[in-house]
Formats: C-alpha cells, sequence, structure tokens
C-alpha cells in the first residue's frame, strides 16, 4: 500500500542559524519581560528615533523579535522547510543576499513611512520574522510552482498555491493584530521578492522587466513540410 510521506528537507546551515537567533531572542525577551520590565521591542525593534538614536543594529535584529509562541514556531517552521530548499537551490551566498536585501529594503520603506506618518520621533517598532518569511514563500512559489505540497496533511496543491495561502493567512493575522501598522510594509516584502527575482530571471534571458507585461504573440502552428521529390501529399503540423 502506498503512504504519502511527509518531506523534511535538512535544515542548512543559514536557517539553522536564524531559527537558533530568533528562538534565543524569543526566551529571552521573554523572561526579562515577565521578571524585570524589560521589552525588547524598543531595544532591538526597528524604530525612527532609535535610528537617529545610532542603534543601527535594530536594522538587522528587527525580524528576530517575535511575539506569541504559535507565531514562532510557525515562522521557524517557514524558514526549516522553505527556506532551506531555497539555499540548497541557490547556493548560501545569494540565499543570505537575497534575505538581507529583503531586510534592509523593508527597513528603509518603514523608516520612511514612519517620518511621514509618526515625525522623526516616532517610537513605534517593526518587529517579526514575517518580512522574512513572506520572501521565502515568494521565492519557493516562483523556484517550484509546480511541486505539490500537502495543505493541513489533508489537501494537496502546487507549490504555487501553497505559498500563496500560506502569505494570504499571514497577512490576514497581521491586519487583525494590534501591529496591523506593519502589514503594508510586508507588502513591500512581498513585492521587493517578486519584482527582484523575476527581475534576475528575465535579465539572464536577456530581457527586462518591461517584456514580463508585453503581449506573447502566438506564432501560427501550421506549417507545410515538402518532400524532395514534390511527389505525393504534402504535410500539416
Amino acid at each position: 500500500m502506498n503512504q504519502q510521506q511527509l518531506h523534511v528537507p535538512p535544515l542548512t546551515l543559514t536557517n539553522k542559524v536564524l531559527i537558533i537567533v530568533a528562538t534565543v531572542f524569543f526566551l529571552a525577551s521573554a523572561i526579562l519581560n515577565t521578571y524585570a520590565g524589560i521589552s525588547f521591542d524598543s531595544l532591538f525593534g526597528l524604530s525612527l528615533s532609535g535610528i537617529l538614536s545610532a542603534k543601527i543594529f535594530q536594522l538587522l535584529t528587527f525580524p528576530f523579535i517575535q511575539h506569541g509562541l504559535l507565531g514562532m514556531v510557525f515562522n521557524c517552521l517557514i524558514v526549516w522547510f522553505i527556506g532551506s530548499e531555497l539555499e540548497v537551490h541557490w547556493g548560501k551566498s545569494f540565499y543570505q543576499k537575497f534575505l538581507i536585501a529583503n531586510a534592509l529594503v523593508v527597513a528603509f520603506v518603514y523608516l520612511v513611512i514612519s517620518y511621514f506618518f509618526w515625525g522623526s520621533g516616532s517610537e513605534v517598532p517593526l518587529v517579526g520574522f514575517e518580512c522574512l518569511c513572506y520572501a521565502m514563500l515568494i521565492g519557493y512559489a516562483l523556484v517550484f510552482p509546480d511541486r505539490y505540497m500537502t495543505f493541513m496533511f489533508l489537501f494537496p496543491m502546487k507549490a504555487m498555491y501553497f505559498c500563496l495561502l500560506l502569505v494570504a493567512m499571514e497577512f490576514y493575522g497581521t491586519l487583525v493584530s494590534p501591529y496591523s501598522a506593519s502589514a503594508w510594509v510586508h507588502l513591500v516584502a512581498l513585492g521587493f521578492s517578486f519584482f527582484y527575482l523575476k527581475y534576475l530571471s528575465m535579465n539572464a534571458r536577456g530581457k527586462g522587466l518591461g517584456d514580463m507585461f508585453k503581449k506573447k504573440t502566438k506564432r501560427p502552428n501550421l506549417k507545410i513540410i515538402k518532400r524532395d521529390d514534390d511527389q505525393g501529399p504534402k504535410y500539416w503540423h
């Protein structure tokens, strides 16, 4: 009897480091907040006031601040299952650059939004692994669109739809949470990941992003093959 088995990719080095760092931040934040009243959000979360106070490290630490055990576990599973496949496919160097570029673009957009909506003294922090997870999901949907995955271990679907469904679920959760202001910044992560990977793909084929929106013209499928002796019927293909 054939049984479907869950494919568990090996946890790659980069993603192992991401999960370990996120776990350390999560546990330290929970313990210090409970027993000492110290919040990691203002210290390691990204805010305009923090950057203006020379806390440049916030540009790279903000994704590791997690709220809620369930969200932490879910995001780490995405890093493991989706991120590990991407690192194997792309290679460690490109994968790391992709994640860093995504984090920096999201950080820049958030700081600009903070300045225009809340002023230079804004202390509203941006936190969470979601921006990196969204990037991984979009990347996986583009690289492995026709792979089949099982949603909730019951419903098989193509990886493209699976990843888009997870993105929709994550984004909905962000919208209904108290931190809904970050939802629009997460859209930046989705858009940047999509167009950046599409640009690299089109550039590798000698095309630009503009070609992605051009309507493809269908070539006629019929042609005449003429026999050398010019005898007999002509064949249409």
